[in-house]
Order: C-alpha cells, then structure tokens, then sequence
C-alpha cells in the first residue's frame, strides 16, 4: 500500500473512533433527578411507542441528548406508570423540553427532534 493510502485509511479509523466515543459517551444525559427522571422516562416511553416501524433496537435507538426545563413557563402533565402498570397524570412544575436523536447502530445519528411539554390537558 502507499503512503497515501495508509494514512486515509489511518485517518478514517480515527474518525470513526471519535464518532463511536461521542455517539456513545458524549451524547446522552446523565443521571436525572426528581421532576427531571419522570420527564425522562415519559419521553423515552412516548417516543418509542410513537415511533415503531420497521427498523427496531438494537439496529435504531433513541437517545434524549438533553432536557431544558423552565420554571416560569406554564406546568408539563405527563403520565407515569405505576407498579401494577397503571397510568396515572402527574404535574410537573414549570415547562419542559427533550431533545432526541436517533442513531442507526447505536452510533451513526442520522435523524434529531424536539418534544416539548407532556399530553394535552382536556380539562
């Protein structure tokens, strides 16, 4: 092989290192808390529900990438599963908003998207 050839080989494997590292490490949250992890788990829930076709886990995944929350906006209703897998409403105090980005294999981001607040009040 020439020189040439072996460092664009070179310099794709270390490109495709730095993708698996961010796709891996650097994009997902970490650890939620309180308000937050219901928020978490609401959204992940709903977007997988939402979005069922014909690629599944593990060859697409959804990853939340980051959660915003604003306390002076209006309250997120959000429904939370119980222990004997029941639905119920919960009010989380302030507006919320998830972004989400799909990865085909785990590491190749091809698609992101926002959810912001929870269900639709029908009162």
């Amino acid at each position: 092989m020439r020189n040439q050839t072996k460092l664009m080989v070179g310099a794709t494997l270390l490109l495709l290192i730095l993708l698996i590292v961010k796709s891996l490490v650097l994009d997902p949250i970490g650890p939620q808390e309180g308000q937050a992890l219901d928020y978490y788990n609401f959204v992940m829930e709903a977007t997988q529900e939402n979005n069922k076709g014909l690629l599944k886990p593990p060859i697409r995944t959804f990853r939340i990438t980051n959660i915003s929350h604003d306390p002076s906006g209006d309250d997120t209703i959000i429904l939370k599963k119980g222990s004997q897998e029941e639905w119920s409403e919960v009010i989380l105090e302030g507006k919320y908003e998830a972004t989400i980005r799909v990865y085909f294999l785990h590491i190749l981001p091809y698609k992101q998207f926002k959810v912001q607040g929870g269900v639709e009040n029908e009162h």
